[in-house]
């Protein structure tokens, strides 16, 4: 699928990834977009070279969420600095091309924890790198089950991939100096492993943050004390990828398929005259955009004067191009939010 995009010689506008990036011509990427563009490379190529070597204040800008901003190296929520475990995972993020959304679904899902200690001791246990975050805002762990997949301590609770197992809360010991103490406790792979031998089975779970109990001090803050927990699988070994889909796969980015309605073999756009202006073919981008006078007789002011002339006239009529595509597309998709935009 080709990349939507509308240019002309002093600023480009891109769709990738479901957000809208500007770049003008003081940009040292400029040329190379363009030039991308014509040489018709996949949106995770252009996507790579405007990304590349961003730092963590451009990667936040490019995400479009206005409630996150940087002040000092030191990201805020809402005004609020988050813990540097959760910075550590914007790395994670920022070096991976992810959303950074659903991050904050998860210091949403923890800000609901009834608990400051319980909140506080998350961020604690979540240092272990092999804790995962899903894509709504949940985190995944290990358990260590019998091979029948009875709990290992008293061979009653049924750990089947699809349970969802529950304690009251108000039983479970919130004293993370009590190392051994009551809960349905889950893990990190280091505590698991200990913790489970021989014929043992161990399982991935889903957790809400809001669901956190208490991080035990011994193991390193390797396993955590939680009401309630679903079982997803069985454990194929450390997960490694920071970000995992709702039921416990691995992510993978979707393709950007809303917005303005691009055909697949030429980046189209139709207006409301019918007319459907095609920017993909090559030799009509350099007819457009070649601002050569035919006139070799004239005199080098007068052609100054008439290129600019037409650089502004192309710019007007690409504006006008632009804004009529956001009208269309606004009426067709009422209930839709438009892509962020972007200014690099």
């Amino acid at each position: 699928m080709s990349v939507p995009f509308i240019s002309n010689n002093k600023k480009i506008t891109v769709v990738l990834k479901g957000k809208t990036y500007t770049v003008d011509n003081n940009n040292a990427k400029f040329v190379d977009v363009v030039n991308s563009i014509k040489e018709g490379k996949t949106e995770e190529e252009i996507y790579k070279l405007l990304t590349h070597n961003m730092d963590m204040e451009g990667y936040i800008k490019s995400q479009g969420n206005a409630r996150l901003t940087i002040v000092n190296g030191k990201v805020y929520i809402d005004g609020e600095e988050l813990h540097n475990s959760i910075t550590e995972r914007i790395v994670d993020f920022k070096n991976n091309n992810l959303p950074i959304d659903h991050l904050v679904n998860f210091v949403e899902r923890a800000a609901k924890n009834p608990s400051f200690n319980s909140r506080n001791q998350l961020y604690s246990f979540l240092a272990h790198k092999d804790l995962v975050i899903t894509e709504d805002g949940h985190f995944l762990a290990y358990k260590a089950v019998l091979s029948d997949y009875l709990d290992k301590y008293s061979r009653t609770i049924d750990n089947h991939p699809g349970q969802t197992v529950r304690m009251d809360r108000n039983k479970i010991d919130d004293n993370p100096n009590n190392h051994c103490s009551k809960g349905l406790h889950v893990g990190a792979m280091g505590y698991v492993q200990w913790y489970g031998h021989g014929s043992d089975k161990v399982v991935i779970v889903k957790v809400d943050p809001a669901n956190v109990v208490s991080v035990p001090g011994d193991s390193s803050c390797q396993k955590c004390r939680v009401c309630e927990y679903t079982v997803l699988r069985d454990s194929e070994g450390t997960m490694t990828q920071p970000l995992y889909t709702t039921t416990g796969e691995p992510y993978k980015p979707e393709e950007y398929t809303g917005g303005w309605g691009f055909a697949d073999d030429a980046v189209e756009d139709e207006f409301d005259d019918g007319e459907v202006y095609s920017y993909d073919d090559e030799e009509e981008y350099e007819e457009n955009y070649s601002y050569e006078d035919e006139d070799d007789e004239a005199s080098d002011s007068e052609l100054e004067a008439i290129e600019e002339e037409e650089i502004e006239a192309e710019e007007k009529r690409t504006d006008d191009r632009l804004l009529k595509s956001l009208l269309n597309f606004l009426r067709r998709n009422k209930d839709d939010d438009l892509p962020p935009i972007i200014n690099l």
